[in-house]
């Protein structure tokens, strides 16, 4: 049975009028009987979002979708983290999606509301990246994010109401409001998960992944004017960036600058000369990465 069968499964269910509960059921068989394996996985979960977003396009009044993803992420089957890592990206490379805006409201509801709702009651708020446990590569949660970031550049094209390249589309006035409050709903998912990205439990970003993430969250600051969130991600910015390379700036470099060996510095002796040693020394990947974001940051800062 192939991943692209989800696809179908949950297609068909939901325009034959199948309850939310009762395709949960049908999919969690599906799943455990199709062949095994992460991606195979994470390729049927894909597809069911899909599914479900193409009825929503098809079908914007309906409300079946929205149950269904609700039911799905209430139960486990499709947890938050999988699906924040795939609706933003299913919407930047669908042209039908990017006509309907308002749409996005009921995808960032799903996202939002737990977390508003764990805010008022002080309980636990569900995790929003892949944690280390789930087996995921930490670059993942990287690519989630920054898949928000571009669906927040997105949003602010459609509020200022410029033209969209992909589809041609001009936004009518109700679509400005409708994108208005998409933006500041984006800018908020965008808030929590720069906080979670550094939370216990959640794996460090590779240097590379890292680099990236401070660069595009430091061109959007610079670029749109997100409001309240402006100063959150600005101190988010000095933070990460030092957070990153905290332990080799302030650790590593005494020991990591000495030539590899026992070296006889009156001689030269074992590893080869000193000197050549110390010029040959090349600082790693995370020291370069933060030393220069540190720089371009205390620039930034700087009075004046």
């Amino acid at each position: 049975m192939t991943t692209g069968s989800t696809y179908t499964l949950t297609r068909s269910a939901i325009l034959s009028g199948v309850s939310a509960g009762r395709w949960v059921t049908l999919l969690k068989l599906q799943l455990s009987t199709q062949a095994h394996g992460e991606s195979s996985h994470d390729k049927a979960l894909e597809d069911v979002c899909r599914a479900l977003m193409s009825v929503m396009v098809s079908f914007p009044s309906s409300n079946a979708p929205r149950e269904y993803l609700e039911c799905a992420i209430q139960d486990g089957v499709l947890s938050l983290p999988a699906y924040i890592s795939t609706f933003p990206n299913i919407i930047l490379n669908s042209p039908q999606f990017q006509t309907q805006p308002s749409l996005w409201s009921t995808l960032l509801d799903l996202v939002l509301q737990p977390q508003q709702s764990a805010a008022s009651t002080g309980s636990p708020a569900p995790a929003l990246l892949f944690t280390a446990g789930s087996g995921k590569p930490p670059a993942r949660n990287a690519e989630a994010i920054e898949n928000v970031i571009k669906l927040l550049r997105l949003s602010y094209t459609l509020q200022a109401g410029l033209l969209n390249p992909a589809t041609g589309f001009m936004q009518s006035s109700q679509t400005a409001i409708a994108t208005e409050q998409i933006t500041q709903s984006l800018t908020t998912l965008l808030v929590l998960l720069l906080s979670a990205v550094s939370s216990p439990g959640v794996p460090r970003l590779p240097a590379t992944a890292s680099a990236s993430l401070i660069g595009s969250v430091s061109d959007l600051v610079e670029v749109f004017p997100l409001g309240d969130a402006k100063d959150a991600l600005d101190g988010w910015i000095m933070s990460f960036t030092l957070a990153s390379g905290a332990m080799d700036l302030t650790g590593g470099w005494d020991d990591m600058l000495k030539p590899e060996g026992d070296v006889d510095m009156a001689d030269g002796a074992a590893q080869g000369d000193s000197k050549d040693a110390a010029v040959d020394f090349v600082p790693p990947e995370e020291d370069l990465v933060a030393t220069g974001f540190l720089l371009r940051n205390l620039v930034s800062y700087s009075p004046g």
